[in-house]
């Protein structure tokens, strides 16, 4: 305790319960309404290094969308859309722009050819990634024609060396 009025503290404990508070300003808190373990004993513990309390989980963040395609607006009210979703669309095209617009500022003022040269090495590194997959798909479609032939041979050895 003397350790937290070292820190400037306040350390009252006149009542049942024990309290504190930063600055005389401040109004008292009391342990007891705290969640958690607030009792002295174990205030003590935790200074001293005797008792280890796990930090609460913090609750998951939310994953950072991506920029995305636009909507066309002009097809979606030919195609019998309303006035609502003709606002909707506005917005969502200013906040895809606008996420656009934080990823080049981000990742420096990129110019149409770096863009170009981005694209492109991303769309072959695609492509070389399908065609390998395509094989490997291709070889276990193979290997597990092989394992099905050697599993009917396994089944068949013994009534082919009966019948020799």
């Amino acid at each position: 305790m003397k350790k937290l009025e070292a820190a400037g503290i306040e350390v009252n404990r006149e009542r049942k319960y024990l309290r504190f508070r930063l600055s005389p300003e401040d109004r008292y808190t009391r342990c007891d309404t705290l969640k958690g373990d607030y009792t002295e004993q174990a205030i003590k513990e935790r200074i001293t290094g005797a008792r280890i309390v796990k930090p609460r989980r913090t609750s998951p963040q939310k994953p950072v969308s991506k920029v995305g395609l636009l909507v066309d607006i002009e097809a979606a009210i030919r195609s019998g859309k309303g006035p609502g979703y003709e606002r909707w669309a506005k917005v969502f095209n200013l906040k895809q722009l606008s996420q656009a617009v934080i990823y080049l500022k981000e990742h420096g003022d990129m110019s149409y050819e770096d863009l170009q040269e981005k694209s492109d090495a991303v769309t072959a590194s695609f492509n070389a990634l399908s065609v390998q997959i395509k094989e490997l798909e291709s070889q276990m479609a193979a290997n597990g024609e092989l394992q099905k032939q050697i599993v009917n041979y396994a089944k068949t050895r013994a009534v082919y060396v009966e019948y020799r």
